[in-house]
């Protein structure tokens, strides 16, 4: 079969699922009816052997004195011959009929009574499949009903589930003689025993290689002969009173019963082995363990607590009725696993569900077997068996304390992975955002949150001043656009790729490509921003563990995102002011140059033309005035060439090597007690005047530092020029500091406001400042200043230098 007719099979299926849903309830109710109301109860339990001879199997206790024994072939009922697949009984219902049966080689003929009210026995022995057949079909439904025309898995799991139910309906209804039950329980028997294999592949990720296929349509070719077989038998063989196992020696009842058994034995293991050769961080993985447990709850029970008792001991600890319901629980599964993915609900509807009968089951047959053995022991029966229902009591109390906690644990590892996500991860998050409101913040969390869920690609997007979200912390290489709010619509809970979405979350993944899970950052209901995640892992899907913790992630960024602003409004705004004051230095440093230093000039030099006459005896005061003034101008102007050159060097206009010479030798001058050695590499080009400013402010400040906390240390500075870069080295041999090791809200938070200027002086032209031990004391600045940022800054940097901020 070509994928093509696949595809359309599986749309006939989509489009006729639920016209199938409702057949198969209307022949599973057809059954269930005619079982609890148009069969007697009362008659003796009887059984086919072979399969077309009717013969008394056990009288039961409640039935009235009769002259039929166990053993009897019953020849006839009101002189009609039983037959196969048609009612034992023929209608109308009446409490008595005659029968005739064959024992010891005569034939002997009474009437026996049949009618009973409904009893204990009765349900017991209607209610397993009465209640099974109806909530797979309910479980069956429930699947088609939720699927989608590409889920496959849910068309074939769904269908396969109606089938089970018909099936195991129709099994029972065939046994009493229910007309029409054969076609289910007899025929299609044999294609459940394919379903059942079948079912073993589902949930997949890939198609069915051509192998597989073929020897699925081989499968079907046989179980198709087997049911025309069977067809044959219920038509034909078994109105001659013979079947098939009379004329070849095999019972196609027994085989199909058979058949169906292997092939739910072949489902469980095909599960086992897809999951032994599956990556153990694979999702597909995790989903089939899922399924194999519930399989174990539907099935290990049974086993535990119903049949290996009975062989043992003679005694059932779980009630048959209530083993054979379990085993609803093998379509509970594969409806969670297949519709879990859109639907995150039911994470915690079946979590919780699972976390009950896991306690329960334990807790009952801890008690269960615990009053079994004590009775035992004791001898105990009837109104006397309280003494060891008391004894066992509070050792269950004592079990079901200590299993309780395991129990959960195991549940949710099971549901939501190995990983779990506690509070640890939130409070870790909220205390370094609340101690350090910084992106480089952001950065790290997107990371941890990546990382946690295995997503490979995340980004957070924040509202802007124009009222757009624009990405600011991501991880991955994938971007984001740029995104209007009002495009948005009003978005107020986490969107899934995977959920049932309205026309606006569809736009958005389709402009968010790679997008898994959306998850809205929301401030007092307004939305601010966007948690973006990928898709876990090369097949995962999220868990509501994981949205809730998603969305406990983006109320922490909502909170804290306030608080980033604003110190990154401060950061921006310092880093302003820091180019203010400089222009402001360079205005002041250009007024006094300009103005008092060359007035200064002139009246020296108008004075020293006075003194250079020949003295006279009347000029012999001024003179000596004028003398004593000259001294004092040329203080003024000395002093006032210091200030200047202390708020802005000269020679920064004639190059930064001279600049960081004429500073290295004014610190010289000015502490004799401090070994300053420079090495200063000539400049081999041009730099811009911000870098010169930048490196003469570096250099200043931290030979300051030097002089104020290590003043008999020795100092050596370096200025070289690297390939595109020029990098200023200050290494002292002083005991060395912990700023190293601090952010930008550290130092400001103690009062480092250098340092922290140092670092704003060189993320202002877009270099890098390196603070690190000197090698074996003292501490080591470097500043790198790459000569691209000099001569071509980006419009971000453009803008927060004066000069070209003020110009404009």
């Amino acid at each position: 079969m070509s994928e093509k007719s696949f595809d359309q099979l599986n749309g006939l299926l989509y489009r006729g699922r639920i016209p199938l849903a409702a057949l198969a309830l209307v022949f599973v109710l057809y059954c269930v009816v005619y079982l609890w109301f148009y069969i007697p109860h009362g008659g003796p339990n009887v059984l086919w052997r072979p399969d077309s001879q009717l013969i008394v199997w056990q009288i039961p206790d409640h039935m009235p004195t009769t002259f039929l024994e166990p053993g009897d072939l019953i020849m006839a009922i009101d002189g009609q011959q039983p037959q196969r697949m048609r009612l034992t009984y023929p209608p109308p219902l009446r409490p008595e009929y005659e029968m005739t049966v064959w024992r010891n080689g005569e034939l002997l003929t009474d009437t026996v009574t049949v009618y009973a009210p409904l009893s204990g026995n009765a349900i017991g022995f209607l209610l397993p499949a009465t209640f099974t057949g109806l909530l797979s079909w309910l479980v069956g439904a429930i699947i088609l009903f939720f699927a989608t025309p590409r889920n496959r898995e849910a068309l074939h799991s769904g269908s396969i589930f109606l089938l089970a139910a018909a099936v195991l309906i129709g099994i029972q209804a065939s046994i009493e003689g229910v007309p029409g039950a054969w076609m289910a329980g007899h025929v299609l028997i044999f294609f459940l025993a394919i379903a059942w294999v079948y079912l073993g592949m589902l949930p997949r990720l890939t198609p069915l290689d051509h192998r597989a296929k073929r020897l699925f349509l081989a499968m079907l070719g046989l179980a198709s002969v087997l049911a025309l077989v069977a067809i044959y038998e219920v038509i034909v063989l078994f109105p001659h009173a013979t079947s098939m196992q009379e004329e070849v020696g095999i019972s196609l009842y027994s085989l199909g019963f058979f058949l169906a058994a292997i092939g739910l034995l072949a489902c469980v293991g095909i599960l086992a082995w897809r999951v032994w050769h599956l990556p153990s961080d694979s999702y597909l993985r995790q989903q089939l363990v899922i399924l194999l447990f519930f399989f174990s709850l539907g099935i290990l029970p049974t086993m535990l607590l119903t049949v290996i008792p009975r062989a043992l001991i003679d005694q059932v600890l779980l009630p048959f009725p209530v083993a054979i319901s379990l085993m609803v629980l093998i379509p509970a599964g594969y409806l969670f696993v297949i519709h879990r993915r859109g639907f995150l609900g039911l994470d915690i509807f079946f979590g919780r569900i699972l976390y009950f009968l896991v306690l329960a089951l334990g807790v009952f047959g801890f008690y269960a077997s615990g009053f079994y053995l004590v009775q035992r022991w004791l001898q105990l029966g009837g109104v006397e068996a309280l003494v060891p229902a008391t004894v066992v009591f509070f050792p269950t109390l004592m079990f079901v304390v200590y299993i309780n906690q395991p129990v959960n644990q195991y549940v949710q590892r099971l549901i939501y992975g190995p990983r779990l996500l506690d509070q640890e991860y939130l409070t870790e998050f909220t205390l370094n955002l609340s101690t350090r409101p910084e992106e480089e913040t952001l950065f790290a969390i997107m990371g941890s949150v990546a990382s946690l869920l295995n997503a490979p690609q995340a980004v957070l997007t924040l509202k802007n001043e124009q009222g757009q979200l624009v990405p600011v912390a991501a991880v991955g290489n994938d971007s984001v656009p740029v995104m209007d709010l009002t495009c948005l619509g009003d978005v107020k809970r986490p969107i899934v790729r995977t959920a049932e979405q309205s026309t606006q979350p569809q736009r958005l993944f389709e402009s968010i490509t790679w997008a898994e899970i959306v998850v809205p950052v929301l401030i007092r209901d307004e939305l601010i921003g966007l948690l973006v995640l990928s898709r876990p892992g090369q097949d995962g899907y999220y868990n509501a563990q994981q949205v809730l913790f998603l969305m406990q992630v983006a109320g922490i960024l909502a909170v804290t995102s306030q608080n980033l602003y604003l110190f990154e409004s401060t950061r921006r705004l310092s880093r302003k002011l820091l180019a203010a004051q400089e222009k402001e230095r360079k205005e002041i440093s250009r007024r006094l140059h300009d103005e008092p230093l060359q007035r200064l000039t002139y009246v020296i030099t108008l004075i020293d033309q006075i003194l250079a006459r020949p003295p006279d005896v009347h000029l012999y005061q001024v003179q000596d005035n004028l003398s004593n003034g000259v001294a004092q101008l040329r203080t003024i102007a000395g002093m006032m060439r210091e200030i200047c050159e202390g708020l802005r060097s000269p020679l920064v206009e004639l190059g930064v090597d001279m600049a960081v010479q004429e500073i290295v030798s004014q610190f010289t001058r000015e502490h004799e007690g401090l070994a300053l050695y420079a090495d200063i590499q000539k400049g081999e080009r041009h730099v811009s005047e911000e870098i010169a400013v930048t490196t003469c402010y570096v250099l200043t400040e931290s030979l300051n530092n030097v002089v104020k906390h290590a003043p008999d240390a020795e100092v050596y500075v370096s200025l070289r020029w690297c390939h595109e870069e020029l990098v200023l080295e200050i290494a002292d041999t002083g005991p060395g500091s912990q700023l190293a090791g601090m952010t930008m809200i550290d130092l400001i938070q103690r009062q480092h406001l250098g340092i922290a200027g140092m670092y704003e002086w060189a993320r202002l032209i877009g270099g890098q400042l390196i603070l690190n031990s000197n090698y074996p004391s003292g501490m080591c600045v470097r500043l790198r200043c790459p000569f691209a940022n000099s001569l071509n800054l980006d419009e971000g940097e453009k803008s927060t230098w004066p000069d070209k901020e003020m110009a404009n």
